[in-house]
């Protein structure tokens, strides 16, 4: 009887404390994790946001100045991740599975924290599928986005120089024309969503205001064809030489209401800026005295020592910290980082998806994504 009674008080002992076995577990493996050069992806346990926000709607967002505000007035910033639409290396041939996608790196499920995602619609998959086809890829990805409780661009993704892509062509206006016209009026009343108008347009290559000038001549149909569609909805704006010439907009601003303007820049780039002309490329005049007047965001930036693509090879050093503590002096900037598939370079995780680390930016860009994520102005704190 004494024995039983043993037993039973160390099974009790056990049991009260049973409970601190995980935290300390857990604790040692994201320590060990953090030292390696690839992470694998936290456990699925972490409960999601949308077991707290699940019935809730996103506030929709509107431009207020230089800022990008809630319904109520207050500071949004919005910090996030890019997928690159392919779903494996022929990415025309296959639409985008997004839903899958956005539940990988939402709701902190995997530490990633994002409060905007994009998602891309290559112009070349028009010449593979229906404008209904892509509007159903589309609404699954938006539809996961509600779901999960995040922001998400909705990306025409034409690329100059692709496929013959040419924003000044016949074809590519055609093509643009028919996207937004069918897109826009199904997504007018979703408050989490954000369009973006033309992803690099790039031709002519010149950093100059009548080349601004002209982009707007003929963009400026196609964001009023958005407008007249969706009456609220934020759309961003890019521009040519690969959405580089932003520091003209404050000057020779779109006309219309909730408009943002785009910026794209990547290691490299600034071999495309003319310096015979006195123009030196610098993050400051490129987009960051714009941003002063006008709301911004990248909606593309990222490194990668070993990058297939010329113009993103740079080391977290060279190019990741700097930018981080560039954009940390301007909050009201937001931004998207390219990319979370692995099929397009600079990438964050391997075809495994483990957190790619080192001199790859994954493990960077997802502790910079939780820093991100305490601050108050991102509109989804109060969700976790």
């Amino acid at each position: 009887m004494r024995n039983v009674k043993k037993l039973a008080l160390i099974a009790a002992i056990v049991a009260s404390l049973s409970f601190l076995l995980p935290i300390k577990v857990s604790h040692w493996f994201a320590s060990s994790a953090r030292a390696t050069d690839v992470q694998q992806s936290n456990s699925n346990n972490t409960p999601t946001l949308s077991q707290s926000c699940q019935n809730q709607s996103l506030p929709l967002l509107q431009v207020d100045g230089k800022r990008i505000k809630d319904e109520a007035g207050n500071k949004v910033t919005l910090r996030g991740i890019s997928f690159c639409g392919f779903n494996n290396a022929w990415g025309e041939q296959v639409l985008p599975d997004f839903k899958q996608k956005i539940t990988k790196v939402t709701n902190g499920t995997n530490g990633w924290y994002p409060n905007l995602l994009r998602l891309p619609i290559k112009n070349y998959h028009l010449d593979n599928f229906s404008l209904e086809q892509v509007y159903q890829t589309l609404q699954a990805g938006v539809d996961e986005c509600v779901k999960q409780q995040v922001y998400c661009i909705i990306d025409w993704h034409a690329v100059d120089g692709e496929e013959g892509a040419d924003w000044r062509s016949p074809e590519m206006k055609r093509q643009t024309k028919a996207f937004w016209s069918y897109i826009a009026p199904r997504f007018k009343d979703y408050p989490n969503v954000i369009f973006e108008l033309y992803n690099e347009p790039s031709y002519p290559k010149l950093v100059s205001k009548y080349n601004w000038k002209i982009w707007r001549s003929v963009a400026q149909e196609w964001v009023d064809l958005i407008r007249e569609n969706s009456p609220r909805n934020i759309i961003l704006i890019g521009s040519p030489l690969w959405s580089q010439i932003t520091r003209y907009a404050p000057d020779y601003p779109f006309a219309g209401s909730n408009l943002a303007y785009v910026n794209h820049t990547y290691k490299g780039m600034e071999e495309s800026w003319p310096k015979e002309v006195g123009l030196e490329y610098d993050w400051e005049e490129v987009f960051g005295k714009a941003a002063d007047r006008v709301p911004i965001f990248l909606t593309e930036f990222g490194w990668q020592a070993d990058a297939e693509w010329e113009f993103s090879k740079a080391t977290t050093a060279e190019f990741g910290q700097p930018m981080k503590e560039f954009l940390s002096k301007r909050p009201n900037i937001n931004w998207v980082v390219w990319t979370y598939d692995h099929y397009c370079s600079p990438r964050l995780v391997d075809e495994s998806d483990r957190v790619l680390g080192g001199n790859k930016m994954g493990i960077f860009v997802r502790q910079w994504l939780q820093e991100e994520w305490s601050k108050p102005t991102n509109p989804l704190k109060s969700c976790s």
